[in-house]
């Protein structure tokens, strides 16, 4: 169950993407998701300028430094991700993407 809801998300992006002529951004949350490290981050970057509330990405590309040890970085990210939300939905969020 875990594994899916990141992929349920990639498809409700790409299918509001797909409607509204931003398949680049469809991309872009796809690859922030999956891929490898570098995709991961260069996609969450992506999303990050489109969006800077977007916390998802920046708990992504807090993992996918944290996952390359680029701990100052990713900390860095988690810190955003906790100040554009509160710590519990922080938690909440990535209790869904099952990063907890």
């Amino acid at each position: 169950m875990r594994s899916f809801v990141p992929l349920l998300f990639a498809f409700i992006v790409a299918l509001f993407a797909a409607s509204s002529g931003l398949g680049a951004l469809a991309d872009s949350a796809s690859l922030c998701s999956s891929g490898t490290l570098d995709e991961r981050i260069a996609a969450c970057s992506k999303v990050i300028r489109g969006n800077a509330k977007a916390t998802w990405a920046y708990i992504n590309r807090g993992v996918a430094y944290a996952r390359k040890g680029d701990y100052d970085k990713a900390i860095a990210d988690e810190t955003k991700a906790i100040e554009i939300k509160s710590w519990q939905e922080y938690a909440r969020v990535c209790l869904r993407c099952g990063m907890v």
